[in-house]
Formats: structure tokens, C-alpha cells, sequence
């Protein structure tokens, strides 16, 4: 077996790993729990959508809105796996995110637009 030391390797080397590295920490601390949510649906990306809503509203009627706009705004998703999540900071309504993209369908959103 092969050991590896800090004098395998140049000093060159070395400093290119550690600027890899120190990008690395850098983007972790900017992309904060939303890589930790991404890493677990890496897998599966394509099927799989994560929706926030409030505490107050029905999970019935949070799934049967989710899977319509779902339906909407990606035609063709098969098998579709649905992650549901309280998100204190939404006033009615739901977001959903999928991959990068995010469809917010909250009135948090509308409130926003009209207060422009």
C-alpha cells in the first residue's frame, strides 16, 4: 500500500489543493443547508421535488395543489417523489423546488409583487 505525504507531492501541488479546498468551504458556507438537501436527492433529481408550506394547511389539500402545479410547470415527470416541509415564512401558499428552479406559489410572493 501507498502512503501519501505532504512531501509526495510538490509545492505546487500542494497549493492547488488547498486552494480547491478553500473554494470548496467557501461554497459550502454560501449554498448553507441547501447542500446538505441536494446531496440527498442527487439520485434521484429528476423525479424527486421538495414542497414548503405553512403549519396551518391541510396536507390533503397541500398534496392534491402540489401535484397540480407540479404537473403544470414540469410535463412528463413520472413517479414523482414529493418531500413536504413547514416553512414558517410562507403566508399561504406553497413553494416548490425542484433541482435549482423553485416555483412559489405563496401569497408571501404576491404580497411581495403588489408592495413594488
Amino acid at each position: 500500500m501507498t502512503q501519501f505525504t505532504y512531501q509526495t507531492y510538490s509545492k505546487e501541488e500542494l497549493q492547488q489543493a488547498l486552494s480547491l479546498l478553500r473554494n470548496y468551504k467557501d461554497s459550502y458556507h454560501q449554498i448553507g443547508k441547501r447542500a446538505k438537501f441536494a446531496a440527498k436527492y442527487r439520485e434521484n433529481a429528476e423525479n424527486s421535488f421538495r414542497v414548503q408550506h405553512t403549519a396551518q394547511e391541510n396536507q390533503k389539500e397541500i398534496a392534491q395543489f402540489a401535484e397540480e402545479y407540479i404537473s403544470k410547470f414540469f410535463p412528463g415527470v413520472q413517479n414523482i417523489d414529493i418531500t413536504y416541509e413547514v416553512n414558517p415564512d410562507i403566508i399561504g401558499g406553497i413553494r416548490i423546488f425542484h433541482g435549482d428552479d423553485m416555483i412559489d406559489v405563496s401569497f408571501s410572493k404576491f404580497r411581495q409583487i403588489i408592495s413594488l
